[in-house]
């Protein structure tokens, strides 16, 4: 088995979110400078002893994270976010439980905030927290959803898994790991990433 790395300098993006800790707490809103590492498992070589093109997999992952940068990054999916699109911008009301006053996170405990954003600044993603996790899972789908459109047929086989590993502070990390990413899905199965929803602002609602 081989294992190839792509971790270049200029793959992050820099984005804000705020993380639901429980049903009564969430992180204020903030931002990071996020990293991302691909790496690739590949059971054999071609002919010229070459595991795959690396430029064609490198062109998709800027292309991807390109879509995140100095974005504001929603989870679409949160039950305790309502996300309302007009003329004026896009709405996030955060509405939380009363909090538990036992909590030593009481201080960041709030029953509602609202945050107004220029809709071309809000990415809504189809997950309930926006975390380090979560993001590495969209990007692995959403990369391997890319990679299938023009991977030659005989890569297909070869490729055992795709692994996609988002730092969000130096040292800190999460990976989510796809197995045969060039797969077609099977009948009956979907991808749990929405293309559309990854790649696209939030727009107003047409009146």
């Amino acid at each position: 088995m081989y294992r190839l790395t792509l971790a270049k300098e200029d793959f992050k993006f820099s984005a804000a979110h705020l993380t639901l800790l429980s049903p009564h707490e969430a992180e204020r809103l903030h931002g990071h400078n996020y990293q991302v590492r691909v790496y690739v498992n590949c059971k054999s070589l071609d002919e010229w002893e070459f595991a795959f093109e690396f430029n064609t997999l490198k062109r998709k992952i800027r292309s991807l994270i390109a879509n995140w940068d100095e974005r504001v990054l929603v989870p679409a999916q949160s039950p305790y976010l309502e996300i309302e699109r007009s003329e004026r911008g896009t709405q996030v009301s955060l509405n939380l439980k009363s909090p538990d006053t036992t909590s030593r996170h009481n201080e960041r405990s709030a029953m509602t905030q609202q945050y107004v954003f220029p809709s071309g600044d809000v990415i809504e993603l189809p997950v309930r927290n926006i975390t380090s996790e979560a993001l590495a899972r969209i990007l692995a789908f959403q990369l391997a959803s890319m990679w299938r459109l023009d991977a030659p047929q005989e890569l297909i086989t070869r490729i055992e898994e795709l692994e996609v590993h988002v730092e969000e502070t130096r040292g800190q990390s999460a990976g989510f790991i796809l197995p045969h990413p060039l797969r077609s899905r099977l009948a009956g199965q979907t991808d749990p990433m929405n293309a559309q929803l990854l790649v696209s602002p939030s727009e107003p609602k047409k009146p």
